[in-house]
């Protein structure tokens, strides 16, 4: 993982970015794996709607 992170806090650097976020499943052990190696989690949730159909 550590090689991924690299590079995506480089390009961020390189476009004047202040941060660097992902979304994860709850299950989604390889990459909460990264807990320890990033500044901190936040607090965050994300949700998902399908879009109405008969729009």
């Amino acid at each position: 993982m550590d090689a991924p992170l690299a590079r995506f806090r480089a390009t961020a650097a390189g476009r004047g970015r202040h941060a660097v976020r992902w979304s994860t499943a709850d299950d989604g052990h390889r990459a909460r794996g990264t807990d320890g190696q990033v500044p901190h989690r936040t607090v965050l949730v994300t949700y998902a709607m399908a879009p109405d159909a008969a729009g």
